[in-house]
């Protein structure tokens, strides 16, 4: 039936729904970062070294991404969109997913308004969580067979707008041990993205991945395109500065634009500095 449909040139009904179905919009995820937008379908990587806050900066999305725009007539500043964290380092932590949170609403002054004591902030925040799919994964196979369930997840939630995998390099070693060779780094990269979209693709979701900063491979062969599925459109390098105990570079590359913007680690995610000139 398949193959029939291919030749034919019909479309399944998932796949028309999930062409034709508007998703939460993230234009508003991160204006620092994002100064046009997260757009359906595009691909953003984050790298940096370790401690320099790769799985915090995803944390931050999703809190921005999860919460809703507003409570009692109250700003919020959240999108009210769902989203999907494929988590294979494990150093994702709902605990800071919840402090982050937390302050959102406190600077928005949903807190601070005499109607909302914090069995209401508690509330607003598990509804939030609600919206959050948490998928575990401990090797290689499980990330592939995972990869599979993703249509289901989310032709079954058109509020799902973000998917994060953190981090994309997590099994490599152990799929070049059990293949008996070594594989370059890259291309490793390329065949998990490219596994992906191919089950992702048509549901015009964004997608965030996390990876160290060593990995990629000495000779790189454009790694940045991902087969028919397009471009890794946006890349975000994170950097501990030398000889400081807690300040840090951003390094921003996407198809028109290169910024360096500092920040430093809080409680509360990442604090931004004044931006820096375009490089």
């Amino acid at each position: 039936m398949d193959s029939l449909q291919s030749h034919l040139g019909a479309e399944s009904g998932l796949q028309l729904l999930s062409r034709l179905e508007n998703r939460p919009s993230l234009i508003d995820l991160d204006n620092v970062i994002f100064e046009s937008g997260l757009l359906p379908n595009e691909i953003v990587e984050i790298n940096g070294d370790v401690s320099s806050g790769k799985t915090l900066l995803v944390t931050q999305f999703l809190a921005k991404c999860l919460l809703p725009k507003s409570y009692c007539g109250i700003d919020i500043g959240g999108l009210n969109a769902g989203a999907v964290i494929i988590d294979t380092d494990h150093h994702f932590q709902v605990l800071k997913l919840v402090t982050i949170m937390e302050a959102y609403i406190a600077r928005s002054g949903c807190s601070s308004n005499s109607l909302v004591d914090a069995n209401t902030v508690e509330s607003i925040i598990k509804d939030a969580l609600d919206n959050l799919t948490i998928l575990h994964c401990y090797d290689g196979v499980q990330l592939l067979i995972t990869f599979h369930g993703l249509k289901n997840i989310l032709s079954c939630n058109r509020n799902i707008s973000l998917l994060v995998l953190d981090s994309v390099s997590a099994f490599y070693w152990q799929n070049t041990l059990n293949n008996n060779g070594i594989h370059k780094m890259d291309l490793y990269l390329k065949k998990i993205l490219i596994s992906l979209q191919k089950h992702i693709h048509e549901f015009k979701v964004s997608v965030i991945y996390t990876k160290p900063l060593y990995f990629q491979s000495k000779v790189h062969n454009d790694s940045n395109v991902i087969g028919k599925y397009g471009k890794i459109s946006r890349q975000i390098k994170l950097q501990k500065v030398l000889n400081s105990v807690n300040l840090f570079y951003a390094h921003i590359c996407d198809n028109s634009n290169r910024k360096v913007l500092s920040y430093e680690i809080g409680n509360d995610g990442f604090h931004w500095h004044v931006a820096q000139e375009h490089k």
